[in-house]
């Protein structure tokens, strides 16, 4: 007993460091399968299994003729974690051995997932104990020949077999299949036997695999069930995947399956005539919730006869779905724009689709005026990516006569449309409002002029507008942002802020920084010394790489992980600068280069040295 707790300790000792499997390391595992104690290889077996490095895998198989059954047991399972279709024919004699190996290599093979084995499975279909198990690895495995496979023992064996598991066993296989599902005789019928079944579940699952399997006369009654079945939920069911020939009945249909038949329409659209969609569009009521699955059937079917009922659609939903419809406005923008001509709509509606068909920017830009203020604002933030409107607008004057009104759209327009004629403007009223928007738009843009302003709101604004301001800093950049930056950091005094901060830092830093940063990896928080490794790895120095390698050996793991990756990648030549570029002599540089090199070879020294004692435990 004490020689395999012995072992066992230093399983354990061992097996952090098995994560990372170096070949000394796998050796010395693999050296335990070789021990006089069943215990210790099945210990050490179980723990190959775990980290799952492939070079476990021939050195496991030799293990298949070990005397003891637990073993074998458990070198099976191991295998069948590790190895792929070319272990198969190492398992399968193990299927008629004894009970314990049986299960192992049963469930072995459903790991493989390989469909060479389904042959000598479905074998086993019919013993009383196996059986089910059997079953449930096949239908794992899935494929065309698992469900002919077990399609077969279902046709053959119904009567003597779970029929609710059974049916959910078919039903996953029958869904895992991408390609047409081979016609299988009276399987049909066999599923639509159930579809009046008292038991719900049985009835859904029946359903679900008679419409997998094909067409057959019940298919919409299964569809039904389906639909009940479901509720609300609006998603594809996967039986209905490979059905193609449903999309015309399913567009055709009541209104709880139309959003199916869309969806179906999406993946098959040479199967959705336009006269089938405008048929499910004129029917179909709930469009604002599913307007996407819609969208996506017009955009792949077109035609015509579709653009009035696309702009009664549009017209019905609500403003935040239209945008997802305007790729369609453009595409039957002539059909649209002698609709609008009758057409009774309100006035932002009207200008917006006018938009985009093609109408001239300058007459929208006018007519966009002329409307009343809150009509206008709205119709401003639909149309704030357009640019070529956008730039009509007398953006000056009205920023300059109501800011409160047009500040917020304003800045919507700068970001979306980029026309940074606008800011200078914004700029100036910056400083009385400093909505969210405005503070992005300043961060996007990169407006240096804007710098001293967001610096100053630091002070006064809501933490939420702080924690903004301070991420519009990292991205202008610049003297003045990063000096305002290291500021902030000094007096922050709340984590999360202080994090911003230092993280916007990071991002526009130079090496005139760098100073900064070496004191900050002191810091007590891993957070902070984490990113102060990535800085200071950019900027290569003699003074940056004595912190890196102080941080290497951080007692955070992150840490130290995080900065050990930056000098293992970092060529160690870019950290010999050349001295002569300050003036220096020749012997200056070369006694700089050799300390350097000191340096770099201690590191590694040490680092391996670090290694071998977390590995022998001392």
């Amino acid at each position: 007993m004490n020689i395999i707790r012995t072992e066992e300790y230093k399983l354990r000792k061992q097996n952090i460091f098995w994560i990372k499997t170096s070949s000394a390391q796998l050796v010395d595992a693999l050296n335990l399968l070789n021990h006089k104690n069943p215990q210790v290889v099945i210990k050490t077996i179980q723990k190959l299994r775990e980290i799952r490095d492939l070079r476990a895998l021939e050195p496991l198989r030799m293990l298949l003729n070990h005397p003891d059954l637990e073993v074998v047991s458990e070198t099976i399972l191991a295998i069948g974690s590790l190895g792929d279709e070319r272990v198969v024919n190492d398992l399968i004699p193990f299927l008629n051995s004894e009970p314990l190996l049986q299960t192992s290599a049963i469930q072995a093979l459903g790991e493989i997932r390989c469909q060479t084995a389904i042959g000598y499975l479905e074998q086993m279909l019919t013993d009383s104990i196996v059986g089910p198990m059997v079953a449930e690895t096949m239908a794992f495995i899935g494929g065309i020949a698992a469900y002919k496979a077990l399609a077969k023992h279902w046709l053959n064996h119904g009567e003597q077999i779970d029929t609710e598991n059974y049916l959910s066993l078919l039903k996953h296989v029958l869904e895992g299949i991408n390609s047409q599902v081979p016609h299988i005789e009276g399987i049909c019928e066999s599923f639509s036997r159930y579809l009046n079944d008292p038991n719900d579940s049985i009835r859904a699952l029946a359903a679900c695999c008679l419409i997998a399997s094909g067409p057959c006369p019940e298919d919409m009654k299964a569809l039904s069930i389906i639909s009940e079945t479901l509720g609300d939920n609006i998603q594809l069911p996967a039986c209905l995947k490979n059905r193609k020939d449903l999309v015309p009945r399913l567009l055709n249909s009541s209104e709880n399956l139309i959003l199916w038949g869309f969806q179906l329409s999406a993946l098959y659209p040479k199967n959705a005539s336009p006269m089938d969609i405008l048929n499910a569009l004129k029917k179909y009521s709930d469009e604002s919730d599913n307007i996407n699955y819609i969208a996506d059937v017009l955009l792949k079917v077109k035609d015509p006869i579709l653009a009035p009922a696309i702009l009664d659609l549009y017209c019905r939903i609500s403003w935040d779905k239209r945008i997802i419809l305007h790729p369609l406005l453009k595409i039957y923008k002539k059909q649209i724009r002698l609709l609008l001509i009758d057409y009774d709509i309100d006035d932002e509606t009207r200008i917006v689709i006018s938009a985009h068909i093609g109408v001239s920017p300058v007459c929208i830009a006018l007519e966009i005026m002329d409307l009343p203020l809150d009509s206008r604002i709205l119709v401003l933030s639909l149309l704030s990516d357009c640019k070529s409107i956008m730039k009509c607008m007398p953006w000056s004057q009205w920023l300059e006569n109501s800011p409160g009104f047009y500040l917020n759209v304003a800045a919507d327009v700068t970001l979306k449309s980029g026309i940074k004629e606008i800011f200078p403007v914004l700029r100036k009223i910056f400083p009385s409002y400093p909505v969210k928007k405005l503070i992005k738009s300043a961060g996007t843009l990169k407006d240096k002029e804007s710098v001293s302003i967001l610096i100053k709101h630091l002070e006064t604004e809501s933490t939420e507008t702080r924690m903004l301001i301070l991420e519009s800093l990292g991205y202008i950049g610049g003297k003045e942002a990063r000096q305002g930056l290291k500021n902030y950091i000094k007096n922050c005094k709340k984590t999360g802020e202080l994090h911003k901060a230092i993280r916007s830092l990071s991002f526009c830093a130079t090496s005139e920084d760098c100073s900064f940063f070496r004191e900050l990896s002191s810091d007590s928080d891993w957070h902070v010394r984490s990113i102060c490794a990535e800085v200071l790895s950019r900027y290569p120095s003699l003074e940056n790489f004595e912190t890196l390698i102080k941080l290497s050996s951080d007692p955070e793991k992150i840490v130290s992980q995080r900065t050990s990756f930056f000098l293992k990648y970092l060529p160690m030549g870019n950290f010999l600068i050349r001295q002569q570029e300050h003036n220096s002599s020749d012997k200056e540089y070369q006694d700089i280069q050799l300390e350097s090199k000191d340096k770099i070879e201690s590191f590694k020294y040490n680092h391996q040295l670090k290694e071998h004692q977390n590995v022998t435990g001392n």
